[in-house]
């Protein structure tokens, strides 16, 4: 099978965020909603004036999962680089998170697949 040639400009983080997906994909897809939130990414200056200017909000957590109850959850994927050292939240992330709880969400971050599906597993329950 031929690789697809984008596949070496994906990182650490694009990878643990496919496995998260595809897990959630195989065990929950008929019992939630769950997408990915574009935000990451360098922008032109014509990008961010329009990104802004339609209402896309710094810092929204990279995955997010709706399921009834009314019940949301709102993942940020990191990873933990070779060295042992894990990449934090940036401060609009961080903010996000904290504002999730407010409105009655979940919101957490995981560095690992099997911290994810713990998580993911225990919303899902009902």
């Amino acid at each position: 099978m031929k690789q697809n040639p984008f596949e070496k400009y994906l990182t650490q983080e694009d990878h643990l965020q496919f496995q998260i997906m595809w897990y959630i994909y195989g065990q929950y897809r008929n019992r939630c909603l769950f997408f990915h939130v574009p935000n990451e990414g360098k922008r032109s200056a014509f990008e961010r004036f329009k990104f802004k200017k339609l209402g896309a909000k710094r810092g929204v957590s990279d995955i997010l999962i709706l399921r009834s109850g009314p019940r949301f959850l709102a993942m940020e994927v990191k990873v933990i680089y070779a060295s042992g050292q894990k990449n934090k939240a940036t401060p609009d992330q961080t903010i996000f998170l904290e504002d999730v709880k407010k409105y009655d969400g979940e919101s957490m971050t995981v560095w690992t697949f099997e911290e994810a599906k713990i998580i993911i597993d225990e919303f899902m329950k009902d």
